[in-house]
């Protein structure tokens, strides 16, 4: 009796939810948008299960069945085709929106979104499943992102043609850019560990090596290569910019189709002048070629330094009066009377043999003598300015040119006086003729020819000390030529 007034119950809630059109199970009061609706607070809804030959022949679209062979699980027929569910996703469990975790093994975490809008991938380097993953990638909402590996684990991501960025872990090495078809630039071969290639079909094949640009190699430990077919071939060497190579160890070429030659540890720069190469001649060695000449500034504002200038053979220092202040002026003679007490003669340098030789003074004696004016220091009691040498010698051969004009002018004087005295002594002797007094005559005679044999001796005292100006300037002239020659 209880089972019929059950089944009179059922009736009745399905007959008053068929007045509206909807159906419900459960409720008398299904949902506006539902034609059926089913509540239950413990069972659920039992999909027919079909085996796979028992499949509908016709079905309609959205039919819906449970395969309980041949891989079973649910299918839905799109209209075409019975089409798996859970083949729409490689996924075997749900994002948890609590830990914001994707798993896919059902225990184990593999792919977190991050709380700021990120992403981090997890690898499988950890082989428990109770073991925290190992964080493999992760972007960050900002667009930074970090990428991790196992050096010695794994293999290349990819060979061959194509424009693609890629981190190898087994090599540490980073590749970004492209490569051209049938080129092997960034295979395995040429994939240094530790290194960096960017660009089209650069080559770091050496370990910690450096390829930027297009087709720049990088083929030995610690090699840089930048630019447009440049080339590193040696241990630490360095080439940037246009076909520039460095083929040897410890060797830099720099610019424009500058190469070290095959020579170890030298350093070339070449200028874009011309089209053929500038190359190193001998090992450990500096070479330059900028045809429009060179500026080395000392200072922040550039208005002190030394240039060379196109075509020229020796440095310029700065000498703009417009640059300089606080003029002084100095005392010839004093520099002149100091000149006599340089030890100034040929020697070598401790550290070289002693056939190598070379002229000049001392750096202690030049300071010691000339190292202070009235304001201040010039110059070190180790080196030797050649510009403040030049300037020392001006001075001495300033103060030769005043001795000399002083004693031009005294021997045209004293040339002068005698050759008065030579008229009057001519005319005494024509008095005497005539019958002057003989006695007076020959005593005033007597004392002209002594003030001319004065004369004369003071003229040739005059003659000689002016033959040594000469040679005094002659010697400084060469002590100039000496300096600039060292100074090069």
């Amino acid at each position: 009796m209880i089972k019929l007034y059950f089944v009179f119950a059922i009736l009745f809630t399905l007959n008053t939810c068929l007045v509206k059109g909807q159906a419900g199970i459960g409720t008398l009061t299904p949902h506006a948008s539902a034609q059926l609706e089913i509540v239950s607070t413990n069972k659920g809804l039992l999909i027919p299960r079909i085996a796979l030959a028992s499949r509908p022949a016709a079905p309609a679209t959205g039919l819906m069945i449970y395969q309980t062979d041949s891989t079973p699980g649910f299918y839905y027929y799109n209209g075409t085709a019975w089409v798996n569910i859970s083949s729409m996703s490689t996924l075997t469990s749900n994002l948890n929106t609590n830990t914001q975790t994707l798993s896919f093994d059902g225990t184990a975490n593999g792919m977190k979104l991050l709380s700021e809008g990120g992403v981090a991938v997890y690898g499988v380097r950890n082989s428990s499943i109770s073991t925290t993953p190992d964080l493999n990638l992760q972007l960050d909402k900002s667009g930074g992102f970090v990428v991790k590996g196992v050096l010695g684990t794994g293999t290349i991501p990819a060979s061959g043609s194509g424009e693609r960025m890629m981190f190898h872990a087994y090599k540490g090495s980073f590749r970004a850019g492209g490569v051209g078809v049938g080129s092997d630039s960034w295979d395995e071969t040429y994939n240094g560990f530790y290194s960096l290639a960017t660009g089209y079909n650069t080559k770091a094949a050496g370990n910690y090596t450096v390829a930027l640009g297009y087709q720049c190699s990088a083929m030995s430990a610690y090699g840089i290569a930048m630019g447009y077919t440049s080339i590193s071939h040696g241990t630490s060497a360095v080439a940037i910019g246009y076909r520039c190579t460095a083929n040897a160890d410890y060797s830099v070429a720099l610019g424009h189709r500058a190469s070290n030659g095959g020579r170890t540890g030298c350093m070339i720069m070449n200028d874009a002048s011309n089209t053929d190469s500038l190359l190193s001649t001998l090992n450990n060695q500096f070479s330059a070629r900028y045809a429009n000449g060179y500026r080395l500034f000392t200072n922040t504002t550039k208005t002190i330094g030394v240039s060379l200038a196109a075509n020229g053979n020796a440095w310029a220092s700065v000498s703009d009066s417009t640059r300089k202040e606080n003029y002084s002026k100095p005392d010839h003679e004093y520099f002149l009377a100091k000149l006599g007490k340089l030890r100034i003669g040929s020697w070598n340098y401790k550290v070289q043999d002693k056939s190598i030789r070379h002229y000049g003074p001392m750096a202690q004696e030049i300071f010691s003598a000339f190292g202070k004016d009235k304001l201040g220091t010039i110059g070190a009691d180790t080196t030797l300015n050649t510009a403040d040498m030049d300037g020392i010698m001006m001075i001495m051969l300033q103060g030769l040119e005043k001795r000399s004009a002083e004693q031009l002018t005294l021997t045209r004087q004293l040339t002068s006086e005698m050759a008065g005295l030579k008229l009057e002594n001519s005319i005494l002797q024509e008095k005497v003729a005539k019958g002057a007094d003989p006695k007076a005559l020959k005593e005033i005679i007597q004392n002209q020819t002594i003030v001319i044999d004065q004369q004369s001796q003071k003229i040739t005292q005059l003659t000689a000390e002016a033959a040594e100006l000469r040679k005094i300037k002659q010697r400084l002239d060469a002590l100039e030529q000496v300096m600039i020659a060292t100074a090069r």
